[in-house]
């Protein structure tokens, strides 16, 4: 049986900085625009700046830890 909780932390602290560090290559580097922009319409607040990479990353945390411990959760009540 796996905790869904620490699996929900790991998914959103994973989610969180992958959406990070794809912002940070974004400003500096301009890659993956098209890509970032759909993100501008899945987070609130989201943009692609520097700050909107701290914003993207406690979206892409909230977003992670929602999925993983729900997709545990569903997991545990089958298996």
């Amino acid at each position: 049986m796996l905790n869904a909780k620490r699996m929900g932390i790991a998914g959103g602290i994973v989610l969180g900085v992958i959406t990070l560090v794809l912002t940070v290559i974004g400003v500096l580097f301009g890659h993956g625009l098209t890509f970032l922009g759909v993100l501008t319409s899945l987070f609130p607040l989201y943009s692609v700046t520097m700050v909107g990479s701290i914003i993207g990353l406690i979206n892409g945390f909230i977003l992670g830890f929602i999925i993983f411990y729900l997709l545990i959760h569903v997991y545990d009540l089958v298996g």
